[in-house]
């Protein structure tokens, strides 16, 4: 047994009770999309899942698991949520709910994304901070003067400012290398994405305005990280607080990927920790003892994800592979870079498929994972898939299509088109050029599907 410098402990438990409440929103999500992708019948193949991406085949959901069980595994890891809010077992909860939810993601590999990362991480943390000791909110009387007082050792907090420097620090610098971002339009085009809560609302005479914030992020991002480690009660750490509010308040109000902005929001109770106890004049108890293994493996953990983030960093070559690789062995999957590939993925899109020749609603499911999921069949993926399989699966994803339509529809000639453009800088910001992708053609005469191309 170690001695690490004493924190207090009631900031580490209000950042563990918000995570939990946040991640029993996010499974309540998870629930209302099982139908669409996680039920054998629904857009994805697990079974080509696990074929194409082998690495997916680590995780607690498996193809022989009946789908009862299946379920019953995911409302264990959703009641496990609600111990890490009720501070019940808050640690061993933690575990279990990132276990279930890092398993969800892998099975759903295809069309995970930030927001499935970020809850994951936000529950490692609660895993690993020295969580419990207050706002036990399941026992009565609640000991208000015992929680003000009681300390806890910080090591892991000092690894989780670490994690985040490094989080803001990757999103902030590899958009330098971006000319769209040097140039001031990356902001403008992301806002014209399909991902946008905003798409469609900009035109180019709005692009002076978005310039400015454009840069401003690109400054806050980058700049951040360096008031974590002033002195607490330092006056800069509250205006480095009021700008990340700025910042990801902004994106939530904007862009979206709500889940992702709350947790490195929230992530800012732990920065602030010494700031919380100063400010409401908690006092102080006597420093506990405990081991330094919570504090060891997480120092591994950013290690790992560190070396992932290291692509393109000059002498490391394909290092960033072993750290994906070592990450995804230790549970994570973490991966900070945002949206430093507008140069690349700037494509905006407009469903104009058709049944007999009137427009046809609904065709893709909704959110953020339909989107991915149109992404694939229009060869404009996010994700990597290994060469010479990309066919296989948009093949997969078309059939499923079909099948999902032909439940809905009874006869009728079904086109699916898309209208598509890329923003690009400089000859294309005011989208003034598309063109029409079709996607498959066929017919639907109760439940009998018939291609009408070959």
């Amino acid at each position: 047994m170690s001695v690490e410098k004493e924190t207090p402990a009631l900031p580490i438990d209000l950042y563990r009770t918000a995570i939990g409440l946040l991640a029993l929103i996010y499974f309540w999500g998870l629930n209302s999309e099982w139908a669409l992708y996680t039920a054998p019948d629904g857009y994805l193949d697990h079974e080509l899942i696990r074929k194409i991406f082998w690495f997916s085949r680590i995780t607690l959901y498996q193809p022989w698991v009946p789908q009862p069980l299946l379920y019953a595994l995911f409302l264990s890891g959703w009641l496990a949520c609600l111990g890490v809010f009720l501070g019940w077992r808050p640690r061993l909860c933690a575990f279990w709910g990132w276990l279930v939810a890092t398993s969800h993601f892998r099975w759903n590999f295809p069309v995970g994304y930030l927001n499935d990362s970020s809850i994951h991480l936000g529950l490692f943390w609660c895993m690993l901070l020295p969580t419990g000791t207050t706002l036990v909110w399941w026992k009565r009387p609640w000991d208000w003067s015992s929680w003000k007082a009681q300390c806890v050792p910080g090591g892991v907090c000092r690894v989780f400012v670490v994690n985040l420097t490094l989080a803001y620090w990757v999103t902030g610098f590899t958009k330098l290398a971006s000319l769209y971002w040097r140039k001031g339009v990356a902001l403008y085009i992301a806002l014209q994405l399909n991902i946008a809560r905003t798409h469609g609302w900009w035109d180019i005479t709005a692009l002076p305005v978005l310039k400015i914030f454009n840069y401003s992020a690109l400054v806050v991002e980058c700049g951040l990280p360096l008031v974590f480690w002033l002195k607490p009660g330092n006056k800069l750490r509250l205006l480095g607080l009021l700008l990340a509010a700025g910042l990801h308040l902004g994106i939530i109000s904007t862009i979206g990927v709500n889940y992702a902005n709350l947790c490195w929001l929230l992530s800012w109770i732990i920065v602030l920790r010494e700031d919380l106890a100063i400010y409401f004049g908690w006092a102080r108890s006597q420093l506990r003892v405990a081991g330094r293994w919570a504090t060891r493996y997480a120092a591994l953990v950013v290690a790992c994800i560190a070396l992932a983030m290291s692509e393109g960093v000059p002498g490391l070559g394909e290092a960033y592979g072993l750290g994906f690789a070592l990450q995804w062995s230790l549970g994570m999957s973490q991966e900070y870079h945002l949206f430093d590939w507008i140069d690349r993925f700037n494509f905006v899109v407009e469903d104009r498929s058709t049944l007999n020749g009137q427009p046809l609603a609904n065709v893709y499911p909704p959110g953020m994972r339909g989107m991915l999921m149109q992404s694939y069949l229009l060869d404009m993926r996010w994700m990597r898939l290994p060469r010479g399989q990309v066919g296989e699966w948009q093949r997969s994803l078309r059939e499923r299509l079909e099948r999902k339509l032909a439940q809905r529809i009874p006869k009728g000639e079904v086109i699916l088109t898309t209208r598509v453009t890329r923003v690009t800088y400089p000859d294309n910001l005011d989208l003034h050029r598309w063109s029409d992708l079709e996607i498959d053609a066929f017919t639907l005469d109760q439940g009998k599907i018939t291609p009408l191309r070959q």
